[in-house]
């Protein structure tokens, strides 16, 4: 099987942390044509369950909830009712020898770590290495796993729990499908191709290279979807589409945004986005498909969005386009027919060239973007615009909302055998979610980084949980550069 590659702060840090990148990093435009009707999953089901900078932070409260294994793909909701729900995956083996998904809950004084309940979520024998997260109107905790099973295939599956899900018991897991496409740069992102429509139905979009399955699928259930049955799948295009995005209208339909290479085009891909307003389950033709952008070469990334008037809002962090120089955090938007790429337009959100990598995003009750997003080594960044935020003279302010030396106090690990240095860097694939009053909540993935005398490399990764932080929500003048 492929073995993945894993990414892994004063001046001196800086030159280490990237040679750590570039060792370990190894990281279009075609019509979708009409093809078969809707088809069921095969599969199976089981009911178990440095450089860094001396920059200063907000002072925050954050939390590693999880400090007997490595782990790894932080997502993070808030119920209606202000509950905070905290979903990671393992990194590795924990105690028992299992690489299973968590689920953490917590109703109230989530800023202390005795408030949490924490479950284990497993079919018992899958290795599961990227969770999803999302909640139904009533605050019932859904997921989207992917991973492997015993044999080492890679699969997606699906796990749902209605009441008492702070016991792995409670959780009921199926497994979809399995896919051969393998993607090297898993790790490297967090993946948004999975979430509930406006009913609370699971919805997923994935892609696979098998002979029998090839192509880009649009996956969906109705109804007791922890029953393999209830699954089906629309093929919505011959091209693969990566790191797809998924989104809803507030009438159930689909928009997507995600990288297709194609020949004529870009040797990096070009970022797409894509719709469907009727019979989006039965017939792809309805699809449309509307390249917007350069992807970029390296660590791109971008995330999808919909104001309350169903308006698509992306974070597109482009990498190095072939034109160059690129590196830099784009906030794009369209206010009308946006299969028309002539309608799309973007502005920085004001960060130096290479900071902003791997964002979230979040619109608030008045439509108003948030963000977070890795500042460098420096650890979590933490951005908002209020005012002209759909225009170049968008006013965008930003903070550190984290420092990665904060992590050092935290949680001090010593270097291994003949290393002299060994630290915390933070900020990795953020997970942001507002609170019931508006104020940021974020999780993310930590690295711990070790070298001096010794091989550079990564030896611990753990989720982290911003809970509270006094000051996210005041902001000093930003200085565009």
């Amino acid at each position: 099987m492929i073995s993945f590659y894993r990414d892994v702060g004063r001046r001196s840090r800086l030159i280490f942390v990237c040679l750590l990148l570039v060792s370990l990093f190894v990281s279009v435009l075609v019509t979708s044509q009409p093809l078969a009707g809707a088809s069921s999953f095969v599969g199976s089901v089981s009911g178990v369950v440095s450089g860094r900078s001396t920059a200063t932070a907000a002072t925050s409260t954050g939390l590693f909830l999880n400090k007997s294994n490595k782990t790894d793909s932080p997502s993070i909701a808030i119920d209606p009712a202000g509950g905070y729900h905290f979903a990671y995956s393992a990194y590795g083996p924990d105690v028992t020898g299992k690489e299973p998904a968590y689920y953490a809950y917590c109703a109230s004084n989530c800023a202390s770590a005795a408030s949490w309940t924490i479950a284990t979520v497993s079919d018992g024998v899958s290795k599961v290495s990227k969770v999803q997260l999302a909640l139904d109107s009533a605050g019932r905790p859904r997921m989207l796993l992917y991973g492997e099973d015993p044999s080492f295939n890679h699969q997606w599956q699906y796990a749902a729990c209605d009441t008492g899900c702070s016991s792995g018991a409670n959780w009921a897991v199926v497994t979809l499908t399995p896919v051969s496409y393998i993607d090297i740069s898993i790790f490297d992102y967090s993946p948004h191709n999975f979430t509930l429509d406006p009913q609370g139905r699971p919805r997923f979009v994935y892609y696979d290279d098998a002979l029998s399955n090839n192509g880009t699928f649009y996956a969906f259930c109705d109804a007791n979807c922890t029953m393999l049955a209830n699954w089906f799948q629309l093929r919505i295009s011959t091209d693969i589409l990566h790191q797809s995005e998924l989104a809803f209208t507030a009438s159930g339909q689909p928009r997507i945004a995600a990288d297709i290479f194609a020949n004529p085009g870009p040797s990096t891909g070009i970022l797409n986005y894509l719709e469907c307003n009727t019979s989006c389950t039965s017939d792809p033709a309805n699809w449309s498909q509307t390249p917007l952008y350069e992807r970029g070469g390296g660590n791109a990334s971008w995330v999808l969005r919909l104001d309350a008037s169903d308006r698509p809002h992306m974070l597109f962090y482009q990498g190095v386009p072939d034109s160059g120089p690129g590196d830099r955090l784009y906030y794009v938007w369209c206010d009308t027919s946006c299969t028309n790429a002539a309608n799309w337009s973007r502005s920085s959100v004001g960060l130096a060239q290479t900071e902003g990598t791997n964002p979230d995003l979040v619109l608030d009750s008045q439509n108003h973007p948030r963000i977070a997003y890795q500042k460098g080594a420096d650890g979590l960044g933490y951005g908002r615009c209020d005012t002209n935020c759909e225009s170049p003279s968008a006013n965008w302010q930003h903070q550190l909302a984290e420092s990665s030396s904060v992590l050092d106090v935290d949680w001090p690990l010593p270097p291994p055998v003949n290393c002299s240095s060994a630290y915390w860097v933070g900020g990795y694939r953020p997970s942001l979610a507002l609170d019931t009053s508006g104020n940021p909540r974020i999780g993310y993935d930590a690295l711990h980084l070790h070298g001096s005398g010794c091989t550079v490399g990564e030896d611990f990764r753990a989720v982290r949980l911003i809970v509270s932080n006094a000051r996210l929500s005041v902001y000093v003048p930003l200085v565009v550069r």
